[in-house]
């Protein structure tokens, strides 16, 4: 049709279509026709009905022709000859030059030339005008008719039935309001890519199939929002559209208003069949939104095919069940998550400052602000129009009273899904809010499992309810907003917390238990013990708690108290698993292995104490003050016994029904001196008794567990034997490690997987059962074992531990031949005084991790080129002048006489550490290892000595940090490659430092000097350079340092500095260099420096 380029004032133009006719040719038939065709679809149309006479247009009329989006002119026989016509026309392309007016030509019963050439009826018109009117307004309607002529328009000639032509005329005129109408989607952040995808699920390029999407997601998640602009968006493709609020409305309501939207006939009865034939000639397109059950729309449209070809249905709403029962297939529902950090910070900025960004002295209170709503839209607009023109000191007191008390209109949204829900599942929830965030979903429903009711029905319907969702590993996660409403509920109970059903809170919990006035409305207690002051507990404390289902004492890893990770999983974590890392490998972020004992033991229990629930199902307490569980203690619905770190004996005298007992975790009680009958806990699938150093006796029972897992005997330094057989056709993972007085290991069954004898003083390996499952055995400082001849039936076995083994096997072809014959994928062969090579380790083609460090060979045969390493550790190998092989990561510290590497192989390394090889620094800089290192795609680290940084990289500073300055430019930065390299000296050049450790900052610097740590950048520097531990026995000289980090993230431009902070634990930095891309608005620009820079701070100039 005609083209014309949209403007954004259309959006305030009156009319949608003004209509220029001839009133007696086509009033009363053609142009009413379309006129109330026009007016069906809601298209706000212009007609003047009035009988007009003369040349001049009136005000009012003009104005109309001016207020209108489209024109739509039907030139008819008579049209010419009325003088309003060819005014009024001539106006309408005047607007149209003037400000793009859209005209859209209709030729009734007209040649289109006979209008462009002024011929016919036309040229007869024209020769009576020539005789009574001027020369040059005659000369202007001309003109008028032929520009209007030469658009593309309709044709009656083309098209013979009206209905049909009308329809066409329609069609086309709803598409180009669509393009010409600015897009409202411009305040809904992040639509557009919704949008693409619930197009991509409606297929509307089938047009003859009817289909369903649903629309999933919890409260205030932008459901509607996200609706509304897709109805909007493709309506004009049906023939009919009706979107329908459904909330609480009656069944009557609702159809009544569908009937008369899709039928205009609000007196047709639904269960008509002529009602329902009238629906199937119809394509259309319906939205029913916010359907909490599926009876309100079930009887509407009982399946899709009453409509007609090519229609479609969207249904939105918080349950995932609901829209399945209203006929929506699993994979047609699409769920909407919320916003991310970045997006969130700009819906959120438009209602606090009415701007896209907030300033910068608001920034961080900003930030604090999105952490908060987790990405819901509704919070974000809510809490943003809350603090929009409010002072600094009110957002800090709003956001303190945030965490106490959640928005009310917030909560109000939230509490619908709440409120649906029957008793049991309200329970499970709270249940989960205040007690069970990050548990596995089948930990979870173990614990709420009631006598009557199976929990996981209940779990399944929160996840479809939108409350509570599982991670890639099953986890149950709720959203922020979520848990505070349930805290909220439960708080709402009683003002007093002993009169609540669930404790959480670490203050309310110090209060209860230290006044004793706990009562038998308590059904949880989850208390974080290293957040309170000592304890001393009366005997009786627990003794009114009869409803006591959960008691958690627990205490949160280093990494979770420094706020690294939110901890949840790592309290669901029953066991330990530090016995699968090397030594070197951190364990800060295990809940058991990184206990403070002073935090643990802070609650004391006097006199000891007394329960009277026959109900705890977990009973978890780290530090547990007393040598013995209380006598009236019941344990026959006990599923858990977490009692890490305490100061227990031994845990009961005689037999006890443990029908549902299946862990129990005593690491590192050392003062555990023994293991009841465990006869009567048939279930038990984990036993982990990992640093019980006082442990002589391990009950016979253990072997006839028949779903034992895990057993976990680590560091059992006192334990001299074990049952001679442990039958479990379950048991997956055995661990002896550090058993050091244990001579002689237990016959193994053959599901066995991983094996841990390392530090135990056996002579010969066990007897395992073929065909073995087994995977890995670490038979690392097995000084007394005698013979590997038994590792050859280990078909199945890949990652194997001989790191100091002292046997002469080693020496023997036959043992390598042996080897040979596994499909091996890790081999640790440190520490074995290999002083030769075999060359039949490099037919190992299996093999990806090889550890050779610590031996005293001079030389790697050349067969080993063959491996395709991703690990290679040569690490003290002090003898060793070449490496002719590479792998992703090289460990090559202290290697104090290599001299060579193949630089050829360099290309596939991805970490090198080269740590003290002062021989081959020496070479390298012959071969010009800047450049060479430059051609490397590091990921990172390098270090090698030196005190120079390369060339090539471009911003270079004396000091520990480097400035870079931003010149303004009119959008944001965005950093999309950066390259770091660091010259490094140790701090005390007398004492070897333990490892290299290197923290990075940076900080962005407004035009006034103010500063703000760029969180995003400052992780992705420290991404590579904080983890590397260099092992020494001499004193490190200055080393250089290169990684990179690729953060892609964008620097907004209100930072006109950017400043790059470096500092080491164990070094200091002398010295730094930066490589970096920056990318904006898809263009790519590389940085260089200005050296005429006179302003503070002393700054490198960024270049755009």
């Amino acid at each position: 049709m005609a083209s014309s380029s949209s403007s954004s004032s259309r959006v305030s133009q009156k009319y949608h279509v003004f209509l220029s006719f001839r009133g007696e040719d086509t009033r009363d038939n053609f142009t009413s026709h379309l006129h109330a065709a026009l007016c069906s679809k809601k298209i706000n149309t212009f007609i003047d009905d009035e009988l007009h006479r003369g040349d001049e247009i009136s005000e009012a009329l003009l104005n109309a022709i001016k207020e209108s989006m489209i024109a739509v002119i039907i030139f008819s026989k008579g049209y010419a000859t009325s003088r309003w016509c060819l005014e009024e026309l001539a106006k309408i392309i005047e607007c149209k030059k003037a400000r793009d007016l859209m005209v859209v030509p209709v030729f009734y019963h007209v040649d289109s030339s006979d209008v462009r050439n002024q011929t016919g009826t036309f040229g007869e018109a024209f020769a009576n005008h020539e005789e009574k009117q001027t020369s040059e307004k005659v000369m202007r309607w001309r003109n008028a008719l032929k520009e209007a002529a030469n658009l593309s328009g309709f044709d009656s000639s083309n098209i013979r039935r009206e209905a049909v032509l009308i329809g066409e005329i329609v069609k086309n005129i709803l598409e180009e309001l669509n393009k010409m109408s600015p897009s409202e989607n411009k305040d809904l952040i992040g639509i557009e890519s919704k949008i693409e995808k619930l197009e991509s699920l409606l297929c509307l390029e089938l047009k003859d199939v009817c289909r369903s999407v649903g629309i999933w997601g919890m409260g205030g998640i932008g459901k509607t929002a996200l609706a509304c602009a897709l109805f909007t968006k493709i309506s004009s493709q049906f023939e009919s559209v009706h979107f329908q609020n459904v909330g609480e409305k009656s069944e009557k309501c609702l159809g009544e208003e569908l009937l008369s939207a899709i039928l205009e006939d609000r007196w047709a009865v639904l269960e008509s069949t002529f009602t329902k034939s009238r629906f199937h000639n119809k394509k259309v397109l319906i939205v029913f939104d916010d359907v909490t059950c599926s009876e309100q729309i079930e009887k509407l449209i009982r399946d899709l095919e009453c409509l007609g070809p090519g229609s479609r249905v969207i249904i939105t709403g918080r349950d995932k069940q609901v829209l399945k029962t209203c006929g929506v297939n699993h994979g047609d529902i699409y769920k909407v998550e919320g916003l991310p950090s970045n997006e969130s910070l700009i819906l959120f900025s438009r209602h606090a400052f009415k701007l896209d960004h907030p300033p910068i002295d608001y920034l961080e209170l900003s930030i604090r602000v999105i952490k908060f709503a987790q990405g819901v839209p509704l919070a974000l607009k809510v809490l943003g129009s809350s603090l929009f023109e409010k002072e600094k000191s009110l957002w800090e007191s709003t956001l303190i009273n945030l965490e106490k008390n959640p928005n009310p209109k917030i909560q109000e949204v939230l509490e619908i899904s709440y409120n649906g829900l029957d008793d049991q599942e309200k329970n499970i929830f709270l249940d989960i809010i205040c007690f069970l965030i990050g548990a596995e979903r089948n930990i979870a429903t173990e614990f709420l499992d009631g006598d009557d009711f199976d929990s996981d029905m209940g779990v399944s319907n929160l996840i479809d309810k939108s409350l509570i969702t599982l991670d890639d590993i099953d986890s149950i996660e709720v959203h922020d907003l979520l848990q505070k409403m349930g805290k909220k509920i439960v708080k709402q109970e009683s003002k007093d917390p002993s009169k609540r059903s669930r404790l959480w809170h670490h203050d309310d919990i110090y209060k209860v238990l230290r006044s004793n006035t706990g009562s038998e409305t308590i059904e949880s207690i989850s208390l974080d013990i290293s957040k309170i002051k000592e304890l001393n507990l009366k005997c009786n404390v627990f003794l009114k708690m009869q409803n006591l289902r959960f008691l958690d004492f627990y205490c949160r890893s280093k990494v979770t108290r420094r706020g690294i990770w939110n901890g949840y999983n790592c309290r669901w974590y029953f066991h330990c698993f530090c016995f699968e890392l090397r030594e070197d490998q951190d364990r800060d972020n295990c809940v058991y292995c990184s206990m403070d004992e002073k935090d643990v033991n802070k609650v004391h229990a006097l006199h000891g104490l007394e329960f009277s629930s026959c109900n705890i199902r977990l009973f978890s307490w780290f530090g547990y003050p007393l040598d013995t569980l209380p006598s009236n203690f019941e344990v026959e619905n006990l599923s858990r016994l977490i009692m890490p770190c305490s100061k227990i004996k031994q845990l009961w005298n005689g037999l006890q029904h443990l029908e549902k007992l299946k862990y129990i975790n005593l690491i590192h009680c050392k003062y555990l001196i023994r293991i009841p009958d465990l006869s009567s806990a048939p279930n038990l699938e984990s036993l982990i008794l990992e640093g019980c150093t006082s442990l002589i006796e391990v009950h016979s029972s253990i072997q006839y567990l028949n779903k034992l897992v895990i057993l976990n005997l680590k560091g059992c330094k006192s334990l001299n034997s074990l049952p001679a057989n442990i039958q479990s056709k379950f048991l997956e993972y055995l661990i002896l490690s550090g058993c050091s007085n244990l001579k002689k290991a237990p016959k193994i069954t053959c599901n066995v997987e991983q094996l841990y004898f390392d530090g135990t003083s056996i002579t010969e390996l066990p007897f395992i059962e073929y065909p073995s499952k087994l995977d890995r055995l670490d038979l690392k400082d097995c000084s007394r074992l005698e013979s590997l001849q038994q590792l050859g039936k280990l078909k199945k076995l890949h990652n194997l531990s001989l790191s100091g083994y002292r046997g002469q096997d080693l020496m023997v072809d036959s043992v390598w031949s042996l080897l040979s014959n596994l499909s091996l994928y890790i081999l640790d062969l440190s520490d074995c005084q290999i002083m030769t090579l075999p060359s039949i380790l490099g037919e190992f083609k299996s093999l990806y991790s090889l550890n050779l460090s610590r031996n005293t060979f001079e030389s790697i045969p050349s067969s080993f080129k063959k491996l395709k390493l991703k690990y290679l550790d040569i690490s003290y190998c002090e003898r060793l002048k070449c490496l002719p092989l590479g792998a992703e990561t090289v460990e090559a510290y202290n290697c104090m006489s290599l001299e060579f590497c193949d630089l050829d192989l360099f290309s596939s390394v991805k970490k090198a550490n080269y740590g003290n090889c002062l021989k081959l620094y020496q070479n390298m800089l012959k071969a010009n290892w800047g450049e060479i290192a430059g051609r490397i795609l590091f990921h990172g680290p390098l270090l090698c000595p030196g005190n120079e940084i390369p060339e090539w990289f471009s911003f270079q500073s004396v000091g520990s940090s480097i400035t870079l300055e931003v010149l303004p430019v009119p959008h944001d930065i965005v950093f999309t490659s950066l390259k770091v390299c660091l010259v490094v000296t140790p701090q005390d050049h007398d004492e070897a430092p333990p490892c290299l450790f290197i923290c990075s900052k940076v900080i962005g610097i407004d035009e006034n000097g103010q500063r703000q740590e760029i969180e995003e950048l400052t992780k992705a520097l420290a991404k590579w350079g904080y983890f590397l531990k260099v092992e020494c026995n001499s004193p490190m000289s200055d080393h250089v340092m290169v990684w990179t980090a690729v953060p892609s993230i964008q620097v907004k431009k209100i930072s006109r500095y950017l400043t790059f902070e470096f500092s080491g634990i164990y070094h200091n930095v002398v010295k730094c260099g930066l490589r970096t891309c920056i990318a904006s608005l898809g263009k790519q620009y590389k940085g260089d420096f200005s050296s005429n820079m006179e302003e503070e701070p002393q700054a490198k100039r960024l270049k755009f």
